[in-house]
């Protein structure tokens, strides 16, 4: 967008983050509106479920943080706007006559259908409140809509409909795999492919090679829940390990002292690490995951969401790699490595994605929402 001369500035939810990608770059990071009374539901099913979590239940608060993102557009004298898993920004922009690209995961742009398509299709549900939750977000939408003197819509698919769609995953990963069965979803091809770079300089500590054990590349989070546990398997394993353990988690840590595991606390290199490894093992998310099978590493998946859960299903049901999810199969990280050390199919499978998406580019993807979003001026 710079090198287009377009000015440029950044509203987000997390101001720290946001600030340490943007401001070297001279773009100015702005505090997005939060919703403070916001109570989520304890299982979320579709996407309007997910927005009664975020301030979609209150009339009071969807009203303040609407008006609140009309002002900063107003404020930086807006013409376009990009949003990414920003539904109230996406509202504010079109209630002011402002183009909109919204840009994102499969899971982060659901089909424009009604009702909302569900992508929790695994245990128990009650399609009944599904239903009165997604009437509930879309009346409580247009009462804030008209105490702002702005007109309703027919249904939530309507409100959040914008007037581009970038899909940054490969249609395998789609949390939706029938979306195209939805007749209103916009003609072409959405899909863009994954946009997130995996970039740090530090590098990965392999033990010597050694003839019949593989390597293994890791990267986890603190804040899950057995993430110890889980580097104790890999000690156990006839395998190199190099872990990378990122962020704070609710307690102080104890890693195994193995001399096949070795665990750092920052970002490996992820692409000279995936050079170097047999097989990948990370949570599913779309940058990790899609990084990783790119490079036609196979992949074991620790969800710890129901967005990663479904990727992590989506990759195993492709032969890609081995979902790992507790309390949904019995399969353990020991002997989910096991199995990829001993069975062919998942590394020919992960070779073959490689080969497919061979000629596919990031920054090639980036190039094709800049230009298609700058059109929308026009």
């Amino acid at each position: 967008m710079q090198a287009r001369q377009v000015k440029v500035s950044v509203i987000s939810r997390d101001i720290t983050a946001a600030a340490i990608s943007f401001r070297p770059l001279g773009i100015s990071v702005l505090q997005a509106p939060i919703a403070l009374r916001a109570v989520g539901l304890p299982q979320q099913a579709n996407y309007a479920e997910t927005l009664l979590g975020a301030g979609y239940g209150d009339i009071d608060t969807l009203v303040s943080t609407i008006d609140a993102w009309r002002q900063l557009l107003f404020s930086f004298g807006t013409d376009l706007v990009v949003a990414q898993f920003a539904p109230t920004a996406i509202l504010a922009a079109k209630s002011i006559g402002l183009p909109v690209a919204n840009v994102g995961s499969g899971f982060e742009i659901p089909p424009h259908a009604t009702p909302m398509q569900n992508f929790r299709d695994w245990g128990s549900l009650n399609a009944t409140l599904l239903h009165d939750n997604e009437v509930t977000v879309t009346n409580n939408i247009n009462a804030a809509l008209k105490i702002l003197g702005i007109s309703r819509y027919e249904n939530f698919a309507s409100a959040i409909n914008t007037d581009r769609t970038f899909l940054t995953t490969f249609p395998e990963f789609d949390h939706y795999p029938k979306r195209f069965e939805v007749k209103s979803f916009p003609s072409g091809n959405p899909y863009v492919g994954p946009i997130h770079e995996m970039s740090a300089s530090i590098t990965p500590f392999w033990r010597e090679r050694q003839a019949g054990i593989p390597r293994l590349l890791a990267y986890l989070k603190a804040e899950y829940p057995t993430v110890d546990a889980v580097l104790e398997q890999l000690s156990q394993c006839r395998l190199n390990t190099v872990a990378s353990v990122l962020g704070r988690g609710p307690r102080e840590l104890s890693f195994p002292k193995a001399s096949n595991l070795h665990v750092e606390r920052a970002l490996l290199d992820w692409k000279l690490g995936l050079s170097e490894t047999d097989f990948v093992l990370c949570h599913g998310g779309i940058a990790s995951t899609s990084t990783a099978l790119l490079a036609g590493r196979p992949v074991i998946l620790l969800p710890t969401n129901a967005e990663q859960f479904i990727l992590a299903r989506a990759v195993e049901s492709a032969g890609l790699g081995i979902n790992v999810a507790p309390g949904f199969n019995s399969v353990s990280v020991r002997s989910a490595v096991e199995t990829l050390g001993v069975e062919s199919k998942f590394r020919d499978a992960a070779r073959a994605f490689r080969e497919k998406y061979r000629n596919w580019n990031g920054r090639n993807s980036v190039e094709t929402i800049v230009t298609d979003v700058l059109n929308l001026r026009s």
